[in-house]
């Protein structure tokens, strides 16, 4: 305990103002912003996410783009009462990264990208949204989770232009 306050209380609190920073995201992507603002492991970051959701302050939802974290309003009520116990360290930390997060999260949330093993290969599904419309969708199958994986990580930076080229072809045979 610091200062009075235990490090699960501050772990708890940080977690509601990651996710009021950047908005809805997937489990997976507050996990990596929370990383790569190095204010707790990955160990610390699943107990605040289940206590948060056991308290009924934070909620997984399913929506177009997968299920997505969203406060719930006793969430942002306990966030605007605790938020003097967030350290000023990790708020700097968290407010550094925002904007680069934020856009990272968008993209990847419009261009969601996933892959699953089925009898010795992987099928890889790569979807591009716009107005909460799925424009396109394709699936493929891959012999490796390694090229798997590569597909989904680099759909977000390609998605524009290979949807722009395949409006070209289909789009010039008039």
């Amino acid at each position: 305990m610091l200062n009075g306050l235990s490090s699960d209380h501050r772990d708890r609190i940080s977690l509601l103002y990651a996710l009021s920073l950047v908005g809805r995201c997937s489990e997976d992507q507050l996990l990596r912003y929370i990383l790569d603002a190095d204010i707790m492991d990955q160990f610390r970051y699943y107990l605040a996410l289940g206590d948060l959701k056991e308290a009924s302050l934070v909620k997984a939802v399913g929506s177009i783009e997968g299920n997505v974290l969203v406060i719930l309003p006793e969430g942002r009520r306990s966030l605007k009462m605790f938020a003097g116990d967030i350290w000023d360290s990790v708020k700097t930390k968290l407010d550094r990264k925002r904007e680069q997060w934020k856009q990272k999260i968008r993209e990847e949330l419009q261009m969601p990208a996933s892959w699953k093993e089925e009898n010795g290969h992987y099928r890889v599904t790569l979807r591009a949204l716009e107005a909460d419309e799925e424009i396109l969708t394709i699936e493929m199958i891959v012999p490796d989770k390694g090229q798997a994986l590569d597909f989904c990580s680099r759909w977000p930076a390609g998605a524009s232009e290979i949807y722009g080229v395949i409006n070209h072809i289909l789009g010039s045979q008039k």
